[in-house]
């Protein structure tokens, strides 16, 4: 989806050029049509129509329709002057004189188009400074009293301004506003290579200065993510941030190295008793962010350091040396159990609740694991399921295509029967049948729709298959159906967990024209800074954003935060779980671009879209 464009009326490309071309040729034939008939009688005529031409240039097409206007207004009273010098026609005075004053009419709208333009960009830049203020003001207060823990991106250079030069490290983490890890390694590596410095004959530098990197983390945050519903792990990562911030020495840098890790680099080398008060006086400022709504939280935080130059002589080395070496400071998991979350089924469709008596293939043999699965694609209670999404107009935009096996009256949990597969070594079928199965229904709603996508769900464990990629050519050659119509979508933590073994699969995909989706958005916590390490095209918010939204102003301020910035990297957002009129209108109005959930349509067989679209 294009964004950005500054044309007023006309977006698409060749519109803009052909009939900027149909003007200024409709403008120079009737200059051309003037001269050669030299009719008094008609004049008027030629010059009212080339001022329509002329005002229609210069407003359809911005400052270079100003331009070009003017360039043809000059043109038109060169030949006019040329008629009055020499043949002294009266007329062609009346035509000079009209024309300046066209001229005069061109210049007065662009003065006015550029003022109202400046007005409305100074009123755009005020709300947005105001709605900074407002969030950096939140963000001051405690977690319990006002969760809307947005981060303040204008103003993320005010504390330790000092300690950190922003015009050398321009890129900030998205979620934090703290500098990443690349940042802070070679903050070091510029200390080191500073003042006082001598290069050796390895070509490493040494410096008289002594420093230290502190590797602070919050061990178990994934398990903390499952326990607050994962969406809300952003806010409590920026609350912890913030409070880093403010217990942070001045003179030390804070940046985030990735999840719930934090790295601290401090000019002083601090002595045992000293060293161990500070992680002291951090560890409460994370554990008072860790608080927000419940009683506590069951932690687990560890830090470790590396001094330089003894235990590293760089960035890279130093700080790995201190994460490699980290030792837990404190834990109280004995005292205080994980509680079960009982939402974490509820708010992903694409995994069907479960009863307590629910089918189970625990102590099932691999045949016996395999024999189900067979019984299950021969009886069709192994099946895609797909549902439709929509643009914000309700125009039909694509289906997703979800794997459900039912056994007797009830689903049973793709992440059950998925891990099922893959310890029986039955996951190249499942990829198999799902890949064939979906395609299929795509080839043949493309005979009907030729422009309907298909968004298909693919598992770490089939992108680590060795042959997924032989396995998807086949499919697509054996169902006719088109690679530009297809999405794969990549669930948010096989993102997180798998990248490096995913990547190179993605890739490859990618350079076929298959488009990439990012599903399940929000139900992690850090998948932002990935985003643009992959050809992501799409997001797909999870139903855990979009369930909160009518009764949760935080996650409506969060929401819009999220729209906001994948929009500002020309990434299209997909609303899922949409379940009523509120959700949707709050979302449409937020500029997401495409909805999916039973507001709009319930999941059905394909034989049934099929029906349904003919």
């Amino acid at each position: 989806m294009a964004r950005g464009n500054e044309r007023s009326f006309l977006s698409g490309k060749a519109a803009y050029f052909i009939t900027m071309i149909i003007l200024t040729l409709g403008f120079i034939a009737l200059l051309a049509l003037h001269c050669i008939l030299r009719n008094e009688n008609y004049s008027i005529i030629f010059l009212f129509i080339t001022m329509l031409i002329s005002f229609a240039i210069n407003l359809l097409y911005d400052k270079f329709g100003f331009y070009a206007s003017f360039a043809l207004n000059f043109i038109q009273s060169m030949i006019y002057i040329y008629e009055i010098a020499t043949q002294g026609r009266i007329n062609s005075r009346m035509l000079l004189i009209g024309t300046f004053l066209i001229m005069a009419i061109n210049l007065a709208l662009q003065f006015y188009r550029v003022r109202i333009l400046s007005q409305a960009t100074g009123e755009l830049e005020k709300k947005k400074k105001m709605r900074s203020d407002e969030i950096a003001k939140s963000l001051e207060q405690d977690m319990n009293e006002n969760p809307s823990l947005i981060a303040n991106y204008n103003n993320a250079s005010k504390n330790g301004a000092s300690v950190y030069d922003l015009s050398v490290m321009p890129h900030l983490d998205p979620l934090t506003t703290l500098p990443g890890r690349d940042m802070v390694r070679d903050k070091i590596d510029r200390m080191i290579m500073g003042t006082n410095s001598s290069k050796n004959d390895n070509g490493s530098y040494t410096t008289d200065s002594k420093f230290m990197v502190i590797y602070l983390s919050v061990d178990n945050a994934s398990k903390l993510a499952d326990i607050t519903g994962n969406c809300y792990m952003d806010l409590f990562i920026q609350n912890i941030s913030h409070r880093l911030r403010e217990a942070c020495d001045p003179s030390d840098m804070l940046a985030r190295a990735t999840d719930a890790q934090f790295i601290i680099l401090s000019k002083r080398i601090l002595p045992e008793d000293k060293l161990e008060a500070y992680i002291d006086k951090l560890t409460k400022r994370i554990l008072r962010a860790l608080c927000a709504g419940l009683d506590s939280l069951p932690t687990v935080i560890s830090y470790g350091t590396a001094s330089y130059p003894t235990q590293g002589r760089d960035g890279g080395s130093l700080i790995t040396y201190a994460e490699m070496n980290r030792k837990v400071f404190y834990d109280n998991t004995d005292t205080v159990p994980y509680p079960v979350n009982s939402q974490s089924s509820k708010t992903d469709p694409s995994s069907p609740s479960s009863s307590e008596d629910s089918f189970s293939f625990e102590g099932m043999t691999r045949d016996g694991i395999i024999s189900v699965f067979e019984e299950a694609i021969s009886s069709g209670n192994l099946y895609m399921s797909y549902q439709p999404y929509y643009t914000s107009e309700r125009k039909l935009l694509g289906i997703e295509a979800f794997l459900r096996l039912r056994k007797g009256n009830e689903l049973v949990p793709p992440s059950i029967f998925l891990a099922a597969a893959e310890h029986a070594g039955y996951m190249n079928r499942i990829s198999s049948f799902s890949l064939e199965e979906a395609l299929g229904v795509i080839a043949k709603a493309n005979e009907i729709i030729p422009e309907l996508s298909l968004n298909l769900n693919i598992s770490a464990s089939q992108f680590s298959l060795p042959d997924f990629i032989p396995q998807f050519n086949n499919a697509i050659s054996n169902t006719g159906a088109s690679i530009a119509n297809l999405i794969l979508d990549v669930p948010e933590a096989t993102l997180l967990s798998e990248l490096d073994t995913i990547r190179n699969t993605i890739e490859k995909l990618s350079g076929m024209g298959v488009r990439m989706a990012l599903n399940n958005f929000g139900s992690g916590y850090s998948s932002f800074n990935t985003i643009p390490l992959l050809p992501i095209s799409v997001v797909k918010l999870d139903a855990s954003f979009t369930s909160n939204i009518p009764t949760r102003a935080d996650v409506r301020v969060l929401t819009t935060s999220v729209i906001s910035v994948l929009h500002d990297i020309d990434i299209s957002v997909c609303a899922t779980g949409i379940e009523n009129a509120e959700q949707y209108n709050y979302l449409a109005g937020a500029g997401c671009d495409y909805f999916q959930g039973t507001y709009m349509s319930e999941e059905v067989r394909g034989d049934r879209f099929i029906t349904s679209l003919s």
